[in-house]
Protein backbone atom coordinates (compact mmCIF):
# COMPACT_ATOMS: atom_id res chain seq x y z
CA UNK A 1 0.00 0.00 0.00
CA UNK A 2 1.05 3.32 -1.13
CA UNK A 3 0.20 7.02 0.34
CA UNK A 4 -1.40 7.95 -2.65
CA UNK A 5 -3.61 3.89 -3.11
CA UNK A 6 -5.11 5.34 0.64
CA UNK A 7 -8.68 6.80 0.44
CA UNK A 8 -9.94 9.14 3.22
CA UNK A 9 -13.41 9.10 2.97
CA UNK A 10 -16.72 10.23 5.63
CA UNK A 11 -17.66 7.54 8.18
CA UNK A 12 -20.86 6.24 7.52
CA UNK A 13 -23.44 4.05 9.84
CA UNK A 14 -22.60 1.04 7.52
CA UNK A 15 -18.71 1.21 8.75
CA UNK A 16 -20.16 1.05 12.28
CA UNK A 17 -19.19 -2.88 13.03
CA UNK A 18 -15.94 -2.52 10.88
CA UNK A 19 -15.03 0.52 13.06
CA UNK A 20 -15.77 -1.38 16.83
CA UNK A 21 -13.89 -4.18 15.61
CA UNK A 22 -10.47 -2.11 14.90
CA UNK A 23 -10.86 -0.43 17.89
CA UNK A 24 -11.43 -4.04 20.16
CA UNK A 25 -8.45 -5.11 18.40
CA UNK A 26 -5.73 -1.95 19.63
CA UNK A 27 -7.49 -2.67 22.74
CA UNK A 28 -6.92 -5.77 23.45
CA UNK A 29 -2.79 -5.52 22.31
CA UNK A 30 -3.00 -3.07 25.09
CA UNK A 31 -4.43 -4.89 27.80
CA UNK A 32 -2.05 -7.58 26.45
CA UNK A 33 1.11 -5.20 26.32
CA UNK A 34 0.16 -4.78 30.20
CA UNK A 35 -1.50 -1.39 30.40
CA UNK A 36 -3.62 -1.47 33.45
CA UNK A 37 -6.68 -0.47 31.86
CA UNK A 38 -10.47 -2.47 32.59
CA UNK A 39 -11.03 -5.28 30.41
CA UNK A 40 -14.58 -4.95 31.24
CA UNK A 41 -14.36 -2.61 27.87
CA UNK A 42 -14.35 -5.68 25.71
CA UNK A 43 -17.43 -6.85 26.33
CA UNK A 44 -19.01 -3.71 27.12
CA UNK A 45 -19.34 -1.99 23.92
CA UNK A 46 -22.80 0.00 24.05
CA UNK A 47 -20.59 3.40 25.39
CA UNK A 48 -18.32 3.16 22.50
CA UNK A 49 -20.96 2.21 19.65
CA UNK A 50 -22.72 5.45 20.99
CA UNK A 51 -19.73 7.35 20.68
CA UNK A 52 -19.06 6.59 17.28
CA UNK A 53 -22.53 6.32 16.09
CA UNK A 54 -22.87 10.30 17.59
CA UNK A 55 -20.02 11.20 15.25
CA UNK A 56 -21.70 9.72 12.17
CA UNK A 57 -24.52 12.09 12.71
CA UNK A 58 -22.87 14.59 13.65
CA UNK A 59 -20.33 14.29 10.15
CA UNK A 60 -17.13 14.02 12.32
CA UNK A 61 -15.30 11.93 11.54
CA UNK A 62 -13.51 9.79 8.72
CA UNK A 63 -12.09 6.40 7.82
CA UNK A 64 -8.81 5.19 6.02
CA UNK A 65 -9.68 2.41 3.46
CA UNK A 66 -7.19 0.31 1.43
CA UNK A 67 -8.78 -1.43 -1.43
CA UNK A 68 -12.10 -2.36 -0.16
CA UNK A 69 -11.12 -3.23 3.55
CA UNK A 70 -10.90 -0.52 6.38
CA UNK A 71 -7.53 -0.66 7.74
CA UNK A 72 -8.32 3.15 10.09
CA UNK A 73 -10.61 5.94 11.11
CA UNK A 74 -10.57 9.03 12.92
CA UNK A 75 -13.24 11.00 14.90
CA UNK A 76 -12.92 13.72 16.77
CA UNK A 77 -15.29 16.77 18.81
CA UNK A 78 -14.88 20.58 18.02
CA UNK A 79 -15.33 23.07 20.76
CA UNK A 80 -13.98 26.12 22.32
CA UNK A 81 -10.76 25.78 24.81
CA UNK A 82 -9.52 28.09 27.41
CA UNK A 83 -11.13 30.95 24.36
CA UNK A 84 -9.81 28.92 21.64
CA UNK A 85 -11.19 26.66 18.77
CA UNK A 86 -10.24 23.27 19.27
CA UNK A 87 -10.24 19.92 17.68
CA UNK A 88 -9.58 16.89 19.95
CA UNK A 89 -10.03 13.17 19.68
CA UNK A 90 -9.93 11.33 22.59
CA UNK A 91 -8.77 7.53 23.13
CA UNK A 92 -11.88 6.01 21.30
CA UNK A 93 -12.01 8.27 19.12
CA UNK A 94 -9.36 7.22 16.43
CA UNK A 95 -7.11 3.96 15.68
CA UNK A 96 -5.45 1.93 12.97
CA UNK A 97 -4.23 -1.59 12.40
CA UNK A 98 -0.76 -1.47 13.38
CA UNK A 99 0.84 -2.36 10.06
CA UNK A 100 -1.15 0.51 8.65
CA UNK A 101 -0.47 2.81 10.98
CA UNK A 102 2.01 5.31 9.74
CA UNK A 103 0.40 6.17 6.57
CA UNK A 104 -2.90 5.81 8.03
CA UNK A 105 -2.26 8.62 10.40
CA UNK A 106 -0.17 11.13 8.01
CA UNK A 107 -2.94 10.33 5.49
CA UNK A 108 -5.67 11.38 8.21
CA UNK A 109 -4.10 14.31 9.89
CA UNK A 110 -3.19 15.98 6.27
CA UNK A 111 -6.71 15.64 5.41
CA UNK A 112 -8.76 16.85 8.30
CA UNK A 113 -6.57 19.30 9.76
CA UNK A 114 -6.51 21.20 6.56
CA UNK A 115 -10.90 21.25 7.03
CA UNK A 116 -10.00 22.37 11.05
CA UNK A 117 -7.99 25.58 9.43
CA UNK A 118 -10.75 26.32 7.01
CA UNK A 119 -12.90 26.58 10.10
CA UNK A 120 -9.71 28.73 12.22
CA UNK A 121 -9.53 25.37 14.40
CA UNK A 122 -5.73 25.73 15.50
CA UNK A 123 -5.69 24.10 18.62
CA UNK A 124 -5.66 20.07 17.91
CA UNK A 125 -5.60 17.63 20.73
CA UNK A 126 -5.23 13.45 20.23
CA UNK A 127 -5.27 11.14 23.37
CA UNK A 128 -3.14 8.41 22.51
CA UNK A 129 -2.39 5.27 24.28
CA UNK A 130 0.94 5.28 26.87
CA UNK A 131 3.05 2.21 24.95
CA UNK A 132 2.07 3.35 21.07
CA UNK A 133 5.80 4.77 20.59
CA UNK A 134 4.95 4.40 16.81
CA UNK A 135 1.96 7.13 16.80
CA UNK A 136 3.99 9.34 19.77
CA UNK A 137 6.94 9.44 17.59
CA UNK A 138 4.47 10.58 14.44
CA UNK A 139 2.55 12.91 15.80
CA UNK A 140 5.89 14.83 17.61
CA UNK A 141 6.87 14.73 13.74
CA UNK A 142 3.43 16.94 13.15
CA UNK A 143 4.63 19.72 15.46
CA UNK A 144 2.77 18.47 18.72
CA UNK A 145 3.82 17.87 22.27
CA UNK A 146 2.95 16.66 25.25
CA UNK A 147 -0.06 18.05 27.31
CA UNK A 148 -1.96 15.91 29.50
CA UNK A 149 -1.22 12.66 31.01
CA UNK A 150 -4.02 10.13 32.81
CA UNK A 151 -2.36 7.35 34.90
CA UNK A 152 -3.77 4.10 36.20
CA UNK A 153 -2.77 2.42 39.38
CA UNK A 154 -3.58 -0.60 41.66
CA UNK A 155 -5.31 -0.23 45.10
CA UNK A 156 -2.35 -1.66 46.58
CA UNK A 157 -0.99 0.09 50.06
CA UNK A 158 2.21 2.58 50.00
CA UNK A 159 4.55 2.98 52.36
CA UNK A 160 4.50 5.88 54.74
CA UNK A 161 6.98 8.00 57.05
CA UNK A 162 5.72 8.99 60.63
CA UNK A 163 5.33 13.10 60.84
CA UNK A 164 3.28 15.35 62.92
CA UNK A 165 0.52 14.99 60.97
CA UNK A 166 -3.42 14.21 60.33
CA UNK A 167 -5.51 13.56 57.76
CA UNK A 168 -9.11 13.60 58.58
CA UNK A 169 -12.08 13.11 56.10
CA UNK A 170 -13.71 16.93 55.30
CA UNK A 171 -17.00 18.28 55.85
CA UNK A 172 -19.23 21.32 55.93
CA UNK A 173 -17.39 22.95 58.70
CA UNK A 174 -13.68 22.52 56.33
CA UNK A 175 -15.16 24.76 53.75
CA UNK A 176 -13.34 27.71 54.35
CA UNK A 177 -10.23 26.30 54.72
CA UNK A 178 -11.22 23.96 51.35
CA UNK A 179 -11.65 27.68 49.63
CA UNK A 180 -8.90 28.93 51.21
CA UNK A 181 -6.53 26.07 49.90
CA UNK A 182 -8.60 26.27 46.56
CA UNK A 183 -7.16 30.08 45.77
CA UNK A 184 -3.88 29.23 46.66
CA UNK A 185 -4.16 26.10 44.04
CA UNK A 186 -5.48 28.45 40.93
CA UNK A 187 -2.80 31.14 42.00
CA UNK A 188 -0.10 28.03 41.64
CA UNK A 189 -1.35 26.51 38.53
CA UNK A 190 -0.86 30.01 36.88
CA UNK A 191 2.96 30.06 37.74
CA UNK A 192 5.90 28.95 35.17
CA UNK A 193 5.74 26.74 33.56
CA UNK A 194 2.34 25.60 34.27
CA UNK A 195 0.53 28.73 32.78
CA UNK A 196 -3.15 26.83 33.91
CA UNK A 197 -6.16 29.76 34.45
CA UNK A 198 -8.35 28.10 36.64
CA UNK A 199 -11.35 29.03 39.03
CA UNK A 200 -12.02 27.46 42.49
CA UNK A 201 -15.02 25.56 43.38
CA UNK A 202 -18.00 26.94 44.96
CA UNK A 203 -20.31 26.13 47.48
CA UNK A 204 -22.42 23.89 45.99
CA UNK A 205 -19.54 21.71 44.92
CA UNK A 206 -18.57 20.67 48.07
CA UNK A 207 -22.07 20.76 49.19
CA UNK A 208 -22.51 18.14 46.59
CA UNK A 209 -19.50 15.56 47.42
CA UNK A 210 -20.62 16.36 51.21
CA UNK A 211 -23.94 14.80 50.59
CA UNK A 212 -22.86 11.87 47.73
CA UNK A 213 -21.47 8.58 49.69
CA UNK A 214 -19.45 8.12 46.60
CA UNK A 215 -17.07 10.70 46.77
CA UNK A 216 -15.20 12.29 49.55
CA UNK A 217 -12.20 14.89 50.28
CA UNK A 218 -9.57 14.05 53.00
CA UNK A 219 -7.69 16.69 54.40
CA UNK A 220 -4.15 17.25 55.71
CA UNK A 221 -3.32 19.13 58.92
CA UNK A 222 -0.05 19.98 60.65
CA UNK A 223 -0.25 21.43 63.99
CA UNK A 224 -3.92 21.70 63.72
CA UNK A 225 -3.73 23.52 60.60
CA UNK A 226 -5.11 22.61 57.53
CA UNK A 227 -2.10 22.43 54.94
CA UNK A 228 -3.43 20.08 51.61
CA UNK A 229 -6.11 18.06 50.54
CA UNK A 230 -7.34 15.54 48.06
CA UNK A 231 -10.81 14.63 46.50
CA UNK A 232 -11.58 11.29 45.44
CA UNK A 233 -14.82 9.71 44.54
CA UNK A 234 -16.24 6.18 42.99
CA UNK A 235 -16.87 6.53 39.28
CA UNK A 236 -21.09 7.12 39.11
CA UNK A 237 -21.20 6.99 36.09
CA UNK A 238 -18.83 4.73 33.36
CA UNK A 239 -16.26 6.96 31.14
CA UNK A 240 -14.85 5.21 28.34
CA UNK A 241 -13.22 8.29 26.79
CA UNK A 242 -10.96 8.37 29.96
CA UNK A 243 -11.00 4.43 29.78
CA UNK A 244 -12.71 4.40 33.81
CA UNK A 245 -15.34 2.08 34.46
CA UNK A 246 -17.39 1.53 37.57
CA UNK A 247 -14.40 -0.12 39.50
CA UNK A 248 -12.40 3.02 39.13
CA UNK A 249 -11.71 5.52 41.25
CA UNK A 250 -11.03 8.92 40.73
CA UNK A 251 -8.78 11.33 41.82
CA UNK A 252 -10.39 15.03 40.75
CA UNK A 253 -8.00 17.30 42.63
CA UNK A 254 -4.87 17.65 45.22
CA UNK A 255 -3.19 20.46 46.43
CA UNK A 256 -0.77 20.94 49.29
CA UNK A 257 0.79 24.38 50.37
CA UNK A 258 4.27 24.68 48.91
CA UNK A 259 6.15 25.36 52.53
CA UNK A 260 4.64 21.85 53.84
CA UNK A 261 5.99 19.65 50.58
CA UNK A 262 8.69 17.07 50.38
CA UNK A 263 7.70 15.63 54.04
CA UNK A 264 5.47 13.20 52.61
CA UNK A 265 2.04 14.69 52.80
CA UNK A 266 1.45 13.40 49.79
CA UNK A 267 1.96 9.82 50.41
CA UNK A 268 -0.76 10.18 52.96
CA UNK A 269 -3.35 11.60 51.31
CA UNK A 270 -2.94 8.93 48.66
CA UNK A 271 -2.77 6.29 50.84
CA UNK A 272 -6.34 7.55 52.68
CA UNK A 273 -7.29 7.27 49.27
CA UNK A 274 -5.92 3.93 48.31
CA UNK A 275 -7.48 2.58 51.76
CA UNK A 276 -10.80 4.31 50.70
CA UNK A 277 -10.80 2.37 47.93
CA UNK A 278 -10.12 -0.66 49.04
CA UNK A 279 -13.44 -0.60 51.32
CA UNK A 280 -15.61 -0.22 48.15
CA UNK A 281 -13.80 -2.94 46.56
CA UNK A 282 -12.15 -1.27 43.76
CA UNK A 283 -9.85 -2.33 41.16
CA UNK A 284 -7.96 0.83 40.21
CA UNK A 285 -7.22 4.68 40.81
CA UNK A 286 -7.31 6.55 38.02
CA UNK A 287 -5.86 10.89 38.33
CA UNK A 288 -4.85 13.10 35.25
CA UNK A 289 -2.33 16.01 35.03
CA UNK A 290 -1.08 18.41 33.01
CA UNK A 291 2.70 17.43 31.91
CA UNK A 292 3.86 20.85 32.42
CA UNK A 293 2.72 20.80 35.94
CA UNK A 294 6.57 19.80 37.41
CA UNK A 295 5.37 19.09 40.89
CA UNK A 296 2.13 16.69 39.98
CA UNK A 297 4.30 15.21 37.53
CA UNK A 298 6.65 14.36 39.71
CA UNK A 299 4.56 12.94 42.75
CA UNK A 300 2.05 11.06 40.60
CA UNK A 301 4.71 9.11 38.63
CA UNK A 302 6.24 7.78 41.72
CA UNK A 303 2.88 6.44 42.47
CA UNK A 304 0.83 5.92 39.47
CA UNK A 305 1.76 4.54 35.39
CA UNK A 306 0.86 6.60 32.67
CA UNK A 307 -1.62 4.96 30.63
CA UNK A 308 -2.95 8.01 28.42
CA UNK A 309 -0.95 10.64 26.31
CA UNK A 310 -2.76 13.60 25.47
CA UNK A 311 -0.78 15.79 22.96
CA UNK A 312 -1.18 19.11 21.42
CA UNK A 313 -0.45 21.69 18.93
CA UNK A 314 -1.28 25.07 18.00
CA UNK A 315 -1.18 26.05 14.33
CA UNK A 316 0.38 29.45 13.70
CA UNK A 317 -2.43 31.90 14.05
CA UNK A 318 -1.11 33.72 10.40
CA UNK A 319 -2.28 30.79 8.40
CA UNK A 320 -5.77 32.03 8.54
CA UNK A 321 -4.90 35.23 7.60
CA UNK A 322 -3.64 34.48 3.88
Amino acid sequence: MTFNSLKIEPIKIIHLSQVIDIWLYQYKESIASGLLIPPSWLTNVSSLRDFIRTHINEKKGVIARSGDAIVGFFLFDSFMFHDEKTAFSPIIGHTSFPFYKELVYKKIYQYLSAKWIEEGILNHLITFFSHDHLLKDLLYEFGFGLYGVDAFRSTDSISLSDGNLTILEADMNHINDLIRLEKEACHFFKQAPLFLVSSPNNLDYYKNIFENNTKTIFLAKVNNEVVGFITIGKNDEEDITLLADQNTGMITGTFIQPEHRGFGIGNCLLQRCVEWSQKRDLDRIHVDFESANLLANRFWLKHFTPVLYSVKRKVNQDIIQI
